[in-house]
């Protein structure tokens, strides 16, 4: 082989190391976005059956006091927190799931790739934990007071 051609291969083969590079990066963040796209679901799906389990524990709970035909659906009605409670709770093992996977990409990319400070990154995170943790203590309130 000639010097000109073993150059030409050398810069072949760091012009592969680039893009391999890039590629894994680009999946990288594809990953990222993925899992922030889980806790949006996960916080949308929990939002959207808190509206429906309040709305029929409130309706059971009127229903209840003023028709004696529903009055049978009050120990439902004594349940629906319960069950709301632990519906959050797995919402809430989902979301951490979700930021664990982060963190593990957030370890295996480089420090300027994926996140900012990680005080900033956490913050950002306390949010959708706090709304199920919210709702989850709520509901459990109610279920301690019947």
């Amino acid at each position: 082989m000639s010097p000109e051609e073993i150059m030409l291969n050398r810069e072949k083969f760091l012009l592969e190391q680039e893009r391999f590079a890039f590629d894994q990066q680009k999946h990288m963040r594809e990953r990222w976005w993925l899992e922030e796209n889980a806790v949006n679901q996960r916080l949308s799906w929990l939002l959207t059956s808190q509206a429906f389990i309040g709305a029929a524990y409130a309706y059971l709970l009127q229903q209840g006091a003023s028709n004696p035909l529903i009055a049978n659906l009050k120990q439902t009605a004594d349940t629906l927190p319960l069950f709301a409670a632990l519906l959050c709770f797995a919402v809430l093992i989902g979301i951490l799931a979700a930021h664990e996977a982060q963190e593990d990409l957030r370890k295996m990319a480089p420090k300027h790739m994926l996140a900012s400070r990680p005080f900033i990154l956490n913050a950002g995170r306390l949010v959708p934990v706090a709304i199920v943790f919210f709702f989850m203590v709520g509901w459990l309130a109610i279920f301690a007071k019947h």
